[in-house]
């Protein structure tokens, strides 16, 4: 199986959370695709105008029209059309469906997307049981379009609703269970990561949860979907990000109130994430207000 990484979205140079687009597709002659693709974004599609087929990890499944499906994070994927076909796809970063950096909402809903045997991807029809995803759907696609003040608030409102439908469309095929969150110790931890600003050691954390420093960073993984290190990273960077935009703090201070060791390293980590450094970031944003 080939695969590619797909070059994320940006808006003026920043790498964007949330990417709408209409889809159009005409038939296919290979009855297998060739070459897969992933990203960071979690991906939701509706079939508007259908025959196809969405090839996940190399299994098919079905994409008929009035069809809703959802693709989790850096899985290979790929497409084989039957007929010519339209569709909606919403790709955004699972960081939008938390209510902050920290919140274990994030983990106790989001979790599911993080799962190697994620059992349904495509809900037919029939199963949507009367809502109204197309009109959800064609609304997002209006504002994404238009240049409505706040069109990023709806968008995202709408995203979530859709997001809501599937938890329990999933929670009715008994798929997996949304009253079980992370246990008491990754609680314990994610609390104290927030109360620091993430300006924490994984060996800290480990200790402080009474656990060897090894099978923290693998519970730690195997609960939230990335490692240690990487979350941390994140965490600084939207952190930062923030200040960028609500302080008068230069890069520097900003790097170092972050947890950063270097201005330099942060710079790096910003540009690598964001696609700009912070200088850019800030002038951009300053350009706009």
């Amino acid at each position: 199986m080939i695969t590619r990484s797909e070059t994320p979205f940006t808006v003026n140079g920043i790498k964007s959370s949330i990417h709408c687009l209409y889809q159009t597709a005409v038939r296919t002659h290979n009855t297998t695709p060739k070459v897969y693709h992933y990203h960071d974004y979690m991906e939701i599609l509706y079939a508007t105008v259908c025959d196809t087929v969405i090839w996940v990890n190399g299994e098919p499944h079905p994409f008929k029209s009035g069809d809703l499906a959802i693709i989790t994070p850096n899985e290979p994927h790929a497409f084989t059309f039957n007929a010519s076909s339209n569709y909606i796809c919403l790709k955004f970063t699972p960081e939008i469906l938390a209510t902050d950096n920290g919140s274990i909402f994030q983990f106790q809903y989001v979790f599911p997307m993080f799962s190697k045997d994620l059992k349904k991807r495509v809900f037919h029809a029939e199963e949507l049981d009367g809502a109204d995803v197309k009109g959800l759907t064609e609304e997002i696609m209006t504002e994404w379009e238009s240049e409505n003040t706040a069109r990023e608030l709806i968008i995202r409102a709408n995203i979530m609703k859709i997001f809501t439908l599937i938890l329990r469309l999933w929670e009715k095929d008994s798929l997996f269970s949304f009253d079980s969150k992370p246990s008491d110790t990754m609680q314990k931890a994610l609390v104290y990561i927030s109360e620091k600003r993430a300006c924490v050691t994984e060996e800290e954390v480990a200790s402080m949860c009474s656990l060897s420093p090894n099978y923290f960073s693998r519970t730690f993984k195997n609960t939230i979907g990335k490692n240690f290190k990487d979350y941390i990273c994140s965490l600084k960077l939207q952190n930062a990000r923030n200040m960028l935009v609500t302080s008068d703090k230069n890069i520097t201070e900003i790097a170092y109130e972050t947890g950063f060791s270097s201005t330099s390293h942060f710079i790096s980590s910003f540009k690598k994430e964001f696609g700009l450094t912070p200088k850019q970031f800030q002038k951009n944003i300053k350009s706009k207000a």
